[in-house]
């Protein structure tokens, strides 16, 4: 990273958009230089920005700004640099052009550590679709990709693109009403900023539903940051809004009175073996990170009590062929709900859905 020193926001703008030029000229009989591509993470911590992260290894340096810092960063065999911005106290944001595999590495690592304080965003289905349509975005096209981790169904399995009109998502105009509908689960979206801008000037970044952000090349540096942070916001809202419906008792007059609501989630494409479904989803291990002891209900169900291995804290389930109850905790974090979200639409059906949640985006 060239600039460690940036005393403003047009500073900060510059070494940003040099990250996101193009690479330089090959040296004579050199190989010639990869393209640079701006990504941005969200990353989101209750205890403040750790001082260290499982097996990542990373100092600190200051720039002019306060609120921006220089990370650098490695892991076995990676290294990289990032502008690190700590301007929110809660929800961080980390700039690099590195590599994409080595980026998306050094962030899977420090994410990783079970009761680590660091976790990355989860952008749902429904998140993706009101981030593309906010003021000053079209959807330009989706990345739809889908597994069958959680109950196998035939072994559906792959990644579409879908490039086209920003008149409506083109994922579903080829998925609508067809057999793989439950499988339209994005990946990521792509938005244009700049419609009223001659065609060389317009910016494409691609919103992936793990919390990453990246700037196509030849992108304005300035729409990128606006889309980083209507992401950041969206985000922010939904976590509060779930941790406000948290469970917890409060004694008054000698009596304890119960406070908070248990998420629903609904499969319109039921779950048919129960036990394979807990089995995978609690077998602490990504990308839900959870572990739990089950226990059969009389009318068939499973309560699960289960612990949240990136929080550390605990969360209880019932578990039905239609639905899910999710009780979380004073203690627990929002991330678990959005986490459960994104990846039962990811790996189960991608028409799970959670009301709850949907109320909270208003």
């Amino acid at each position: 990273m060239k600039h460690t020193q940036v005393s403003s926001n047009g500073e900060l703008a510059e070494a940003l958009g040099e990250m996101a030029g193009p690479p330089r000229r090959a040296e004579r009989g050199g190989p010639a230089g990869r393209p640079a591509e701006l990504k941005t993470f969200i990353l989101e911590s209750r205890e403040g920005f750790p001082p260290g992260a499982g097996d990542v290894s990373y100092d600190v340096a200051g720039t002019g700004m306060e609120a921006m810092k220089v990370l650098n960063v490695r892991y076995r065999e990676s290294a990289c640099e990032f502008f690190l911005d700590v301007s929110d106290k809660r929800f961080f944001k980390l700039h690099t052009n590195c590599s994409s595999s080595d980026a998306r590495r050094i962030i899977g690592a420090m994410t990783d550590g079970r009761g680590g304080s660091l976790e990355n965003a989860w952008f749902h289905r429904g998140m993706l679709r009101r981030i593309a349509k906010m003021e000053g975005n079209s959807l330009r096209g989706v990345g739809i990709s889908y597994s069958d981790l959680v109950q196998d169904r035939g072994h559906l399995e792959g990644f579409l693109r879908v490039r086209g009109s920003p008149a409506g998502p083109p994922g579903e105009a080829v998925l609508r009403g067809g057999p793989t509908r439950r499988a339209d689960a994005y990946k990521y979206v792509q938005i244009m900023r700049g419609a009223g801008r001659p065609v060389g000037q317009r910016s494409y970044d691609d919103v992936h539903r793990d919390g990453h952000l990246a700037l196509r090349r030849g992108g304005s540096v300035q729409d990128h940051l606006h889309v980083v942070d209507q992401c950041k916001e969206e985000y922010s809202k939904a976590i509060t809004g779930v941790e406000k419906e948290r469970i917890y008792y409060r004694w008054k007059g000698g009596l304890g009175e119960l406070h908070g609501n248990a998420f629903e989630f609904f499969f319109p494409n039921k779950a048919e073996d129960l036990d394979a479904f807990v089995e995978r989803v609690f077998s602490a291990t990504r990308p839900f990170q959870l572990w739990g002891l089950r226990q059969r209900m009389d009318d068939g169900r499973l309560k699960v009590l289960a612990v949240d291995l990136r929080a550390g804290s605990s969360v209880d389930f019932e578990i039905g062929h239609d639905m899910m109850r999710v009780y979380l905790f004073e203690r627990g974090r929002g991330s678990i709900i959005l986490r459960l979200l994104t990846n039962l639409q990811a790996y189960f059906d991608a028409d799970t859905h959670c009301p709850a949640v949907d109320e909270i985006a208003g």
